[in-house]
C-alpha cells in the first residue's frame, strides 16, 4: 500500500469509513500490515499508520470485541465518541489501549503522525462461551473503555503481537490459550470498573489519577486531573475525598513530597526538584518539605547520598 492510497477498509473485518475535508479525493496517509494471525477464536494484526492529516473514522464491529493497543504515543489531539450513546460534542481522549464492544458505533478523530498498533478481535459468541455470560455493555463500561489501565491485558496483547510476528512451536494453541485469558481479564477489569467506590467515583477514574501521578513528568494540577477524569474540579474533589478519606489536594501534596524524596535521593539539586514538583520557589518547597518530613531538602539529600554511597 502506497502513501497515496486512501485508508479504506484497512483493518480487516471492521468497518473504517473516512470522510475527507472536501469533496475532492485527499491524500490521507498510508497503512501497512506488518503481521497477522487469524484463528476461529481470535485474530491479531499489527499495523503501521502514517496519517498526514487529522481525519474522522467510523468504526463498528458487529460480532467481535476489538482491542486497540498503540505501541507508541497516541496523537495528543486524538478523540473518541460512542455516537449512539453520547451527545455530538462529547469526545474523550483515548489511552494507549481502548476497547470497542460489539454493535457499538465509534467515531474517531485521529491525530497526525506515525503509529504502530496491535488490533485484536475476539468473537462475541466465543467470548460468551468462555465466560458463560454475555456482558451487558452499560454506560459505566462504555466510559471506562477508552483507557484500559490494565498491565495484565496490555502484556497479553504484547505477547499475542509477538506470536503474530515471530510464530513459534504450537503457535495456534498458545494464541488461543492467551485469547481465553484475555477475555477473562477484560471481564474482570470491567466488573471492577462497574464496582463504584462509595462516592460514585469509578475505579477506572481512580486508576487514571494514579497513572498520571505515577507516569507524568511532573505533578499535575487539580484542573488537569479533573480533565483526565472528565469531571469538574468540584466533582472530583468531593468524590475523591469520599473514596479515599482525604482531599485530592492533600493526596497530590503527599505525592509531591514522595516525588521530591525520590529526586533528592538520586542527587537532583534542590532548586531543580522544587521546579519539578510544582513549587513557585525553593523557599516554599523547603518549608513544605520540612513540614512533611522534619528535614530540610538539603539535609535529606545529604543523608540519602551518604546512605547510597556508604559515607
Amino acid at each position: 500500500m502506497t502513501s497515496k492510497s486512501k485508508l479504506k477498509n484497512l483493518m480487516g473485518g471492521g468497518i473504517l469509513a473516512l470522510k475527507a475535508a472536501s469533496s475532492r479525493e485527499a491524500l490521507l496517509g498510508s497503512a501497512v500490515q506488518r503481521a497477522r494471525v487469524e484463528l476461529p477464536s481470535v485474530s491479531v494484526e499489527i499495523w503501521d499508520f502514517d496519517l498526514f492529516t487529522s481525519q474522522i473514522w467510523v468504526l463498528r464491529e458487529d460480532d467481535s470485541y476489538r482491542l486497540d493497543l498503540c505501541l507508541n504515543a497516541r496523537a495528543p489531539d486524538a478523540r473518541l465518541r460512542f455516537s449512539d450513546r453520547w451527545a455530538s460534542h462529547r469526545f474523550e481522549a483515548p489511552g494507549k489501549l481502548f476497547l470497542l464492544p460489539p454493535r457499538e458505533t465509534l467515531h474517531v478523530k485521529s491525530g497526525v503522525g506515525d503509529q504502530r498498533v496491535i488490533i485484536c478481535r475476539l468473537p462475541k459468541r466465543q467470548v460468551g462461551d468462555w465466560l458463560d455470560t454475555d456482558p451487558d455493555w452499560n454506560e459505566r463500561r462504555a466510559g471506562g473503555s477508552f483507557n484500559i489501565a490494565s498491565q495484565v491485558v496490555t502484556n497479553l496483547l504484547l505477547r499475542l503481537g509477538e506470536e503474530a510476528q515471530n510464530p513459534g512451536f504450537g503457535r495456534n494453541l498458545v494464541v488461543e490459550a492467551m485469547a481465553v485469558q484475555l477475555a477473562v481479564e477484560i471481564e474482570r477489569y470491567f466488573r471492577d470498573v462497574s464496582a463504584e467506590a462509595a462516592s460514585g467515583l469509578p475505579q477506572w477514574r481512580l486508576r487514571a489519577i494514579e497513572e498520571r501521578l505515577r507516569d507524568g513528568p511532573d505533578v499535575p494540577s487539580l484542573t488537569e486531573l479533573a480533565s483526565v477524569c472528565g469531571l469538574s474540579v468540584r466533582q472530583l474533589s468531593r468524590s475523591f475525598r469520599a473514596a479515599r478519606g482525604v482531599s485530592i489536594g492533600a493526596y497530590v501534596a503527599q505525592r509531591r513530597v514522595e516525588m521530591a524524596k525520590d529526586l533528592l535521593g538520586r542527587g537532583e539539586h534542590v532548586k531543580a526538584v522544587a521546579a519539578r514538583t510544582g513549587f513557585a520557589n525553593p523557599s516554599s518547597f523547603g518549608y513544605a518539605f520540612r513540614k512533611a518530613t522534619g528535614q530540610s531538602p538539603s539535609e535529606f539529600r545529604s543523608r540519602a547520598h551518604a546512605a547510597r554511597f556508604g559515607r
